[in-house]
């Protein structure tokens, strides 16, 4: 009956509480919502009542069509840690609100693997990267002889369909010019548009 009660308050509440988001499946056996944000940052929710229920915590698992396995795996460990806080209560639709607000404070969920590749093949020790997550923006210094490269990627909502902007500004980091200013210039530009690569990424969609 706690389980036939829960999904009664379910379907009265899901519209209203997230109307962007889908209920494809309301049963006793199986719960199946969609939570989407864009077309890149879509998942499905598979949840199951486990016997104990709601002592025990919902069973849950994620698929995506465009996220990679490494989120969907991270955000389940997270969603498991929190339907342990919900024991003895409701916690469908918390599990569902919780899916949604990660989705929305994790902008770079639609690039991760380029993230990925950036930090490991572009980005060397003398450089820097950092992220700025809730803002989905990316700053880098690229350094190489007496210059550096300050450059940043502001991830749109809508990334890949809409393309990352990227801002280059080459600095000296000196007023004194190397004899091999054209060896460290050419150094300098190639790391430039090593990073114009990213940009590049976006033509692959």
């Amino acid at each position: 009956m706690a389980v036939d009660t829960e999904l009664a308050s379910l379907r009265e509440d899901f519209r209203s509480r997230l109307p962007e988001a889908e209920l494809i499946t309301c049963h006793p056996s199986m719960v199946l919502a969609r939570i989407s944000r864009t077309k890149y940052k879509d998942i499905r929710v598979g949840i199951q009542f486990p016997k104990g229920y709601p002592e025990v915590p919902l069973l849950v698992e994620l698929k995506s069509k465009t996220v990679t396995e490494k989120v969907l795996d991270n955000v389940t460990k997270l969603c498991d840690e929190e339907l342990k806080k919900w024991r003895g209560k409701q916690q469908i639709l918390s599990l569902l609100l919780f899916v949604k607000q990660f989705i929305d404070d994790n902008p770079f969920i639609a690039c991760s693997d380029e993230v990925t590749y950036i930090k490991k093949e572009l980005i060397g020790e003398q450089d820097d990267l950092k992220l700025k997550q809730r803002a989905g923006v990316v700053n880098m210094t690229i350094r190489e002889c007496r210059y550096f490269l300050s450059a940043k990627l502001s991830v749109p909502d809508n990334y890949p369909s809409d393309a990352v902007r990227l801002v280059p500004c080459i600095c000296l980091m000196s007023f004194l010019m190397p004899s091999s200013l054209p060896t460290c210039m050419h150094a300098c530009m190639y790391h430039y548009y090593a990073c114009m690569y990213v940009d590049s990424l976006v033509c692959m969609y």
